[in-house]
């Protein structure tokens, strides 16, 4: 790390003392704002995945807010409590309540967080209509130490065997676990394996969904080996009405590709550099790129790379954002992922509607098989180039090559995990707590990892340094370390 990103750190580091201090005082409130700003820093870029202050911090403030269970309690067969944080249908937790109600189990579902002028994209709907799942939500209007009782109370009174976690970096539902009797299993299901979150003293297991994960579960956040419990998942399809596509794409090979815009960035340029190689040398191709569509650092991105290449740069559109995401994917011809980090996700709809994918990885980042992990369950088909001779080379015989095109996809779509080989192995997972997936941990380039994370602070996507100094109230000090910031504040 350089002299910036240990400024960041030693920032992270004075929002989690204040934490420690304020819960210490007995301002609980003011400790928690303190944690969810130092887990929104961590989480943020990535150099960390454990924090054993903030796991311990835990205990200490559930302890403040609620009285631990002292009656005798007795969990109730197949019984089980879902916390989730999201609710939304493009994460993991249908997949996850859907195996549960194919074992036979009665579910509480409690969504904290939950915002009504959301609700049309939230899964509660179609929950409530399922007669073996029970809904409850906690809305964000509430405070924390409301939110944290209502959970406890339902929490106590379904009396569940089992609870399972699908929350982010830190949640209200962190607060209640220490409260709760520790007959109760609980299984954290691993959906931000790249990131920090808080690791509660009483989670039992941890489900990440690839080798990648299992990896850092055990050598960063030190779970042991026994407690990881492999599941790889399917993605949930939403048939919409079909969109539709430019005018511009009549007759066209059309590759789509895109996602979040820091996945593409790089200090080599990588991904924006193939992506134009591509283009130049198959003038048949339109490359469509789904985004944010309000995304000024995409669009500044390009206008700079196709200011001055403007016969290219017409067969490159920016799409708005899409609703009909999988009618968008079986409608291309081709998925490009990003890089130098892929989109789990979106490679697997591109799986599952049986399109080609297109992927490179530097070589020096990560394991460089991200994308062979989310998509290969029944088959050992190779996707992934660190070579970008290869690489183009394999994106012009796509290109060319209908036959080839067709056999590629349907290769990847039948190696995908399939939904009811997702519940078998859930409940044979579950029904043992032993892992059921073979697997070796593979190496991983840490320090890679963090330059690269901190090379997007550094290029301004992701503003951490502004956000430290904001939470501090002392914009003025923009350009003084935020060491010497701190400790004008503490004298």
């Amino acid at each position: 790390m350089n002299l910036y990103d240990k400024e960041i750190v030693r920032g992270y580091d004075f929002l989690k003392r204040k934490a420690i201090k304020c819960a210490i005082q007995g301002r609980v409130d003011e400790s928690i704002a303190w944690v969810e700003h130092a887990c929104a820093v961590a989480n943020e870029l990535n150099w960390m995945y454990h924090d054993e202050d903030l796991s311990s911090l835990m205990d200490t403030l559930s302890s403040c807010i609620l009285s631990a269970c002292d009656t005798e309690f007795t969990p109730k067969k197949n019984r089980v409590v879902f916390y989730d944080q999201y609710g939304k249908y493009f994460i993991l937790a249908l997949q996850y309540l859907n195996a549960l109600v194919e074992s036979g189990f009665e579910i509480l579902y409690i969504l904290s967080d939950y915002v009504p002028a959301d609700e049309k994209t939230f899964i509660i709907k179609d929950l409530r209509q399922n007669p073996h799942i029970y809904v409850e939500v906690i809305p964000l209007s509430q405070s924390y130490s409301e939110r944290v009782a209502r959970i406890q109370q339902l929490t106590l009174d379904f009396a569940p065997e089992k609870i399972f976690l699908h929350v982010k970096m830190f949640s209200a539902f962190n607060l209640v676990l220490p409260s709760l009797p520790r007959t109760i299993q609980t299984y954290y299901i691993d959906l931000q394996d790249h990131a920090m979150w808080i690791k509660n003293h009483q989670i039992d297991f941890v489900m990440p969904y690839r080798v990648f994960g299992a990896t850092i579960d055990i050598e960063k956040r030190r779970f042991r080996p026994e407690q990881v419990l492999f599941m790889p998942y399917y993605p949930i399809v939403i048939k919409n009405e079909f969109l539709g596509f430019p005018k511009e794409t009549e007759g066209k090979v059309i590759i789509f590709t895109g996602g979040d815009f820091y996945k593409t960035v790089d200090g080599d340029n990588t991904y924006w550099s193939l992506l134009k190689q591509i283009l130049i040398s198959n003038p048949l191709v339109m490359i469509l790129y789904g985004g944010k569509g309000g995304d000024k650092e995409l669009k500044k991105k390009v206008e700079a790379e196709f200011g001055d290449m403007q016969e290219i740069a017409k067969r490159f559109m920016l799409l708005p954002f899409r609703t009909d995401i999988n009618e968008v994917f079986r409608h291309c011809d081709i998925y490009l992922a990003t890089t130098p980090m892929s989109g789990g996700l979106m490679c697997q709809y591109a799986a599952v509607n049986a399109k080609p994918i297109l992927q490179y990885y530097p070589p020096q980042l990560a394991s460089n098989n991200e994308t062979e992990q989310v998509i290969n369950f029944n088959g050992e088909a190779s996707i992934s180039y660190t070579n970008k001779e290869k690489f183009l080379k394999e994106a012009k015989r796509l290109i060319e090559d209908v036959d080839y095109r067709k056999a590629r996809g349907e290769e990847l779509q039948k190696n995908m995990i399939k939904d009811w080989q997702f519940n078998e192995l859930f409940a044979r997972t579950i029904s043992t707590n032993v892992n059921q997936c073979a697997y070796e941990l593979e190496s991983i380039n840490y320090e890679a990892l963090v330059e690269w994370w901190f090379s997007l602070e550094q290029v301004g996507l992701f503003r951490i340094r502004i956000y430290l100094l904001s939470l501090l109230k002392k914009k003025k000090y923009i350009y003084m370390p935020l060491s010497a910031i701190m400790k004008r504040i503490q004298h």
